[in-house]
């Protein structure tokens, strides 16, 4: 299961309209800032909007433009470190 972030950052990525390289996962990063940074604090009520527009009328356009950007956000996902935990011993 796919967490909300990841999900979120896809969102992002889609609304970016750009070739995705999913080998590139710096290239991923800068264009998701982008993209957040150009449409600021409503940035996700927005590409939440194209990305339903897409939707309705490309449906199977979108969706397979939506799996590479899942595929993509969840390559640079992995490379991210991994939140330190408490063990007690």
């Amino acid at each position: 299961m796919r967490s909300s972030l990841t999900i979120t950052l896809a969102t992002y990525l889609f609304a970016a309209q750009v070739r995705i390289d999913i080998a590139d996962p710096e290239q991923t990063i800068k264009t998701i800032s982008e993209i957040a940074d150009r449409l600021g604090p409503e940035g996700e009520a927005v590409v939440l909007s194209e990305t339903a527009h897409e939707y309705g009328e490309h449906p199977e356009l979108a969706a397979a433009r939506m799996r590479t950007c899942l595929q993509a956000v969840t390559a640079i996902r992995a490379d991210l470190p991994l939140p330190r935990t408490a063990v007690s011993l």
